[in-house]
């Protein structure tokens, strides 16, 4: 029997989605150097590179703030399964934006 907490917890299809979105965008960015398939959609991305930041940070942001908020709702492996994909989704964020930052730099843009 599911309780009440738990059958909130599961009813969140937007958050749901947006890391389901967000762990495709990943995938796709960072497998691109090796999937030649992918590669245009990472020179998209990289045209765009502070409007795709911006949009990836509300993202994860919102995913950080819905596993704070809802963190006593969820299962124990509901939870640790949402905490690690959390984590993974926004230390990749965190890398990309170094990377982007430090590419800036590199080619003279960023002042």
């Amino acid at each position: 029997m599911i309780s009440a907490q738990e059958g909130t917890a599961k009813k969140s299809p937007l958050i749901n989605g947006t890391m389901i979105v967000l762990a495709i965008y990943n995938l796709a960015y960072w497998l691109a150097p090796w999937v030649t398939a992918f590669g245009a959609f990472r020179d998209a991305i990289q045209k765009q590179w502070g409007l795709m930041s911006f949009l990836e940070f509300l993202a994860v942001a919102s995913l950080v703030v819905d596993l704070t908020v809802r963190w006593d709702q969820f299962s124990q492996q509901h939870r640790r399964t949402r905490f690690i994909i959390t984590f993974v989704l926004a230390a990749s964020f965190f890398v990309r934006l170094v990377f982007g930052i430090m590419s800036l730099y590199i080619v003279g843009e960023a002042h």
